[in-house]
């Protein structure tokens, strides 16, 4: 736009013009570029929390999580004089479904016996991912070791449905669950994690697995 003087004004485009225009577009658009910086900062540092946190494969709480969840657990009883049970659970035929149908099939399973074990328990309760084909589930405010068992029961046969993974037809998975409560058998997180470990490999010594308490290593 011309001036009196012969000199110009920066046109903004929408009709107005001014000098101190170009430099409020110049200023706004940083901004928004600092916004989405910002943003984008945030979703990184989410992801990166999200993935310490979380096994990627399953979505499930991964170890550090589940023994932040087993403290929490433990905390209660000692506060509230409640129960908790710790289940260890090992799927005894998972190498043989990745030998014969192969890794993605039994990524797929894996994911599929995740979301079985989840949702055979209560909101309050946890299910981790500790690696392989292992996991943890974490019981909070239990009645008795009774409970625990019944729980172990309902997730091996929920397991014990046929997967149908990637278009494959999996047979039911053979599962070994072992189990230790809380006081009763230890009141620290190794205490409890060990001995639902030896009750769960006394369950894999049957060729059917089972679930088995520690108190008495019978299998249920």
């Amino acid at each position: 736009m011309p001036k009196k003087d012969g000199g110009t004004t920066p046109w903004t485009g929408d009709g107005r013009h001014g000098p101190g225009t170009a430099y409020a577009l110049h200023h706004n658009a940083r901004g928004r570029n600092g916004r989405e910086r910002s943003g984008s900062r945030r979703e990184q540092e989410d992801s990166i929390q999200y993935h310490a946190l979380y096994d990627p494969l399953t979505g499930l709480p991964n170890r550090t999580l589940c023994m932040d969840r087993i403290d929490h657990a433990l905390a209660r009883v000692a506060r509230y004089g409640n129960r908790a049970g710790l289940l260890c659970l090992d799927i005894n035929t998972f190498r043989s479904v990745n030998e014969s149908l192969g890794l993605d099939v039994g990524d797929q399973v894996l994911r599929e016996a995740g979301q079985r074990i989840q949702s055979s328990l209560r909101e309050m309760d946890t299910a981790a991912r500790m690696g392989d084909d292992e996991f943890v589930v974490v019981l909070q405010d239990i009645e008795d070791a009774d409970e625990a068992v019944s729980v172990g029961q309902r997730i091996r046969k929920s397991l014990g449905r046929p997967f149908a993974a990637c278009g494959t037809i999996c047979r039911e998975l053979v599962v070994s669950i072992g189990i230790s409560v809380c006081p009763e058998h230890g009141t620290t997180v190794d205490a409890l994690l060990k001995k639902a470990d030896q009750a769960m490999y006394r369950a894999k010594r049957h060729k059917q697995g089972g679930v088995a308490l520690w108190e008495d290593l019978l299998v249920v």
